[in-house]
Order: C-alpha cells, then sequence, then structure tokens
C-alpha cells in the first residue's frame, strides 16, 4: 500500500529527496538511511522498464533485467524519467506503479534484488533489505 502524498509531501515528486537520500545511503549502509529511503519510496511512483503486452501489469510484464559486473540480476526501478539515459528508455515501454508493487513484481523474477536508478545514483537492494518495507507498512495497517 502506497501512502498517501500530505501536502508537505509534494517536495517528493521532484526527486531531489530520493537522490538525496540514495546518496547518504550509498555514503553510509545504516538501518536508519535504508529506512529513510524505503519510507521516501514507498510513498511515490516509481517506473519500471519492459515489454508490456495489453494484458494489465502483471499478466503483461516483461521487464528488463539488468546484470551487474559479479554477474547478480536485478529488476531496475527508476523513480524519475529523467533518471533513464534516452538510449536506454527507447528501447522499452514504461509502466508507473507503486514502489511496493515493484518489489513484489521483481520477487516473481529470478533476480538478487532491485537497483534504483541504476545509471545515475544507483543503489542496490536485496530482498532481506526490502523486508524493512513490508515490516513498516505492516505497521501503518494495525
Amino acid at each position: 500500500v502506497t501512502f498517501p502524498l500530505d501536502e508537505e509531501d509534494k517536495d517528493l515528486l521532484d526527486g531531489s529527496v530520493i537522490k538525496a537520500l540514495s546518496k547518504r545511503y550509498r555514503r553510509n549502509k545504516s538501518d536508519e538511511n535504508l529506512y529513510d529511503l524505503l519510507y521516501v519510496l514507498n510513498k511515490i511512483e516509481v517506473i519500471v522498464p519492459g515489454i508490456y503486452e495489453d494484458l494489465g501489469y502483471e499478466e503483461g510484464l516483461q521487464p528488463d533485467v539488468l546484470k551487474s559486473d559479479d554477474g547478480r540480476l536485478h529488476f531496475p526501478i527508476f523513480t524519475k524519467e529523467e533518471e533513464m539515459p534516452i538510449e536506454y528508455a527507447s528501447k522499452f515501454s514504461r509502466i508507473h506503479v507503486s514502489f511496493m508493487d515493484c518489489i513484489q513484481s521483481a520477487k516473481r523474477q529470478e533476480v538478487d534484488g532491485v537497483v534504483i536508478n541504476p545509471f545515475t545514483v544507483c543503489v542496490e537492494l536485496n530482498f532481506t533489505q526490502l523486508e524493512l518495507l513490508e515490516k513498516m507498512n505492516n505497521n501503518a495497517m494495525n
């Protein structure tokens, strides 16, 4: 469940908050910095590149998968169109969905985790780290 944006959260839409939190997390991979990054990601729509058939998000999704230098596979997620290089973006359709939906989709792929904005301020997250988001959402519902 994506949290609705409050009036004070409207500044999240320009991407600067995510970029700052991503940089902070890359410098210091603490649980607190991860929590802050996931909290904000959970409040916005993100972009998933892929090939889509006209069957709806999940049924028609053939997402792109990126391979890191060490051979790990990642489900790419972008926070803004501008985070995607034109030559990359031109190869794929782009769908805007909640971050939580992306995580659920990534879990169904044979990947090691997700990568946020892989061509700019790249943050790789594995599924153990992403469990924190599920805990956050469960606590918000209780």
